[in-house]
């Protein structure tokens, strides 16, 4: 799952620009909303030393 992350972001992204849109009733623009995305987990435990399988 760790490893998808990245290219799993693009959906997470549009589900919240719609959220945004939807729960403010077009009111507020997504794109003035600063929404950071952090891959938590991505390399963190070994970072670049992963053995081979």
């Amino acid at each position: 799952m760790i490893q998808r992350l990245p290219e799993l972001l693009p959906f997470a992204e549009e589900y919240f620009e719609a959220k945004i849109l939807d729960v403010f009733e077009g009111q507020v623009d997504p794109a003035t909303i600063d929404i950071s995305y952090r891959l938590y987990g991505a390399g963190a435990v070994l970072a670049g030393t992963e053995p081979t399988p």
